[in-house]
């Protein structure tokens, strides 16, 4: 269900240890809400628009027709306005600099040696092989092996302080993916598309 996981998304970043990350989500239910209040709209400007066509001529701009194509065109220009400011808003909250570390090594796999053994030093991420380095304040650094990387050997990938809870950081980062994923095709391409190709024939 899109408003379950909606609730949960928002529960997850409000638990969240970051203020930048809550921050950034802020504005997010309100954009939703609005969108969700265009589309109601829209939806019953398409469905006057349909009956104006069946009762009276196309070529009659002037007439309540007119008014209805006007009504929709607006409608129209609205939605895209709110979609963009979803999208920019979601393009930042994914593409966060507080998610590197998350993503590095909460989806990162290990490094098995022929022994069967378990590397502590390295694992691979993206088909990258990275070695993993943790200094004695806390920070840490993450950069592409030398010897065994073949994009870019030596690449820093990461360079900072580790990320306390990296299972649950992935939680909620997938969650917003999902969240980001299920709304737009829910809203974009099912809804908004459906009504505007209802608009056009």
């Amino acid at each position: 269900d899109a408003y379950m996981l909606r609730q949960r998304t928002r529960k997850l970043v409000e638990g969240a240890a970051s203020h930048v990350l809550r921050n950034l989500y802020l504005p997010v239910p309100g954009y939703v809400s609005a969108i969700s209040d265009a589309l109601g709209k829209f939806q019953v400007a398409v469905g006057y628009l349909e009956r104006m066509c069946d009762m009276g001529s196309r070529d009659d701009k002037d007439g309540l027709l007119g008014l209805a194509a006007a009504d929709v065109l607006d409608l129209k220009s609205e939605l895209m306005g709110l979609f963009k400011k979803y999208e920019e808003r979601f393009a930042k909250l994914l593409g966060w600099e507080g998610w590197k570390y998350v993503q590095l090594v909460g989806e990162g796999r290990p490094v098995v040696n022929r022994d069967g053994s378990v590397r502590d030093d390295l694992f691979v991420w993206k088909d990258r092989v990275c070695l993993h380095r943790m200094e004695e304040d806390g920070t840490c650094t993450v950069r592409a092996d030398t010897q065994y990387d073949t994009v870019s050997p030596g690449q820093i990938l990461f360079e900072g302080f580790a990320v306390p809870n990296v299972e649950e950081q992935l939680r909620v980062l997938n969650n917003l993916r999902q969240h980001h994923a299920s709304f737009w095709n829910e809203r974009y391409h099912a809804n908004y598309k459906g009504q505007l190709t209802r608009a056009q024939t």
